[in-house]
């Protein structure tokens, strides 16, 4: 489902990645996110996870290698991947990689090689949605998010929109969700800081865990 039209802006970003990029965000869903969304979840055992900018899939596709480490049976996985040019989600519902050499070992028994190259397991795929989405543009209707991460895609914009799409993010993320941004993001300016504690008590507060930190709404 295409849910916007893209713009020309973000299409020319660098959309070089890999799968466990910066290693440290992972390291913190393994460690502290996931175990807890868990445990607050599992009455309706459902985990619903939104990557945005999510270019050819590495960042998904890595989220859900984590998750699925965890071993839920009858749990509902949804992991939404979204990219505001078209090529990238295409790629990314393939799911097929020229190199896993970025992979940790004991994540590698999620692909399979495929004519020379490498395809993430069928499972995984099927817990992955893909659309267009242009984060400067309107936004639709979807699901409250438990996790969002926006890590590749926040400090290309100009304030005023970073603002404006925090704010809806503000709203889209679970009271207990956590979002997490990229280590680039100026929180000290001033039309960003104002939704970041401490400048903001009632905003995004920090959740430290390891080398890395995401943050939740106080």
């Amino acid at each position: 489902m295409e849910y916007v039209r893209v713009s020309t802006h973000l299409k020319g970003l660098n959309q070089n990645t890999s799968f466990f990029r910066d290693h440290a965000p992972f390291e913190c869903l393994k460690a502290l996110v996931i175990p807890k969304l868990i445990k607050a979840r599992k009455q309706e055992k459902t985990i619903r996870v939104w990557s945005a900018g999510c270019s050819i899939g590495h960042e998904p596709y890595s989220v859900a290698m984590v998750i699925n480490n965890f071993n839920l049976p009858g749990w509902y996985i949804s992991i939404l991947a979204t990219d505001i040019d078209p090529r990238m989600t295409s790629a990314t519902h393939t799911g097929i990689y020229n190199d896993i050499e970025e992979v940790p070992d004991n994540f590698k028994r999620y692909f399979h090689r495929i004519n020379g190259t490498w395809q993430i397991d069928k499972d995984l795929r099927k817990i992955i949605n893909t659309s267009v989405f242009d984060l400067n543009g309107q936004w639709p209707g979807m699901p409250k998010m438990d996790i969002i991460l926006v890590r590749h895609v926040l400090c290309h914009l100009p304030d005023k929109n970073v603002d404006t799409i925090i704010k809806k993010i503000a709203q889209t993320l679970r009271h207990d969700g956590y979002l997490f941004i990229g280590q680039g993001l100026p929180l000290a300016k001033e039309s960003i800081k104002r939704w970041f504690y401490p400048y903001n008590k009632d905003g995004f507060r920090p959740v430290m865990t390891g080398k890395h930190c995401c943050y939740v709404l106080n």
